[in-house]
């Protein structure tokens, strides 16, 4: 039981980020950062044994208003309390990290434009936004070139069965030339 609600005490304990860090900005979908477990190592395989060691994943999506080493911090300075209060040892390792670059401001020429061919080509008003993952235009944006992602999707990123339509591809591909020409 011990090690449950111990288990248990530290999920919560990393909740208390939401806390720190509930900023909003209507940018970005979702609005505010998010820290969430989203993998769990599989450790034992009977039930009736108490694991040695767990390894758990979290997904964190940081706003850019916020330090990545500040929260970083907090999350270390979590797990050492949690360390003292169950006895327990708590290595934070990151497997993977994107800081994100200087958003591209909305009246810049590539949003301008990208919008005008969308609206010319689709007769669609675009919806200006951010997402809580890693795209191409940040690298661009970390150089200081403007960038700004748009595509026709249906939604099946990061599924079993992801796919990309054709004539999605090709309708795209008519807004980035026109861009072009504009």
């Amino acid at each position: 039981m011990h090690t449950l609600s111990g288990c248990f005490t530290l999920l919560c304990s990393i909740r208390l980020l939401y806390d720190k860090y509930r900023d909003k900005d209507a940018l970005f979908e979702p609005p505010y950062s998010t820290f969430e477990p989203t993998k769990k190592e599989r450790n034992v395989d009977a039930v009736n044994i108490i694991p040695g060691e767990d390894i758990l994943y979290f997904d964190c999506r940081i706003l850019p208003s916020h330090d990545v080493d500040r929260v970083l911090q907090d999350a270390r300075e979590l797990a050492t309390t949690f360390e003292d209060e169950y006895g327990a040892k708590i290595e934070i390792e990151v497997t993977g990290r994107i800081d994100s670059a200087p958003p591209t401001r909305i009246d810049s020429d590539v949003v301008q434009l990208l919008m005008e061919a969308v609206k010319l080509l689709r007769g669609k008003e675009p919806h200006v936004g951010g997402i809580g993952g890693g795209t191409f235009a940040n690298a661009f944006r970390s150089i200081g070139i403007p960038a700004a992602v748009w595509g026709t999707m249906d939604e099946m990123a990061h599924k079993v069965d992801e796919y990309a339509r054709i004539e999605n591809l090709v309708e795209d591909a008519k807004v980035f030339a026109t861009m072009a020409m504009l």
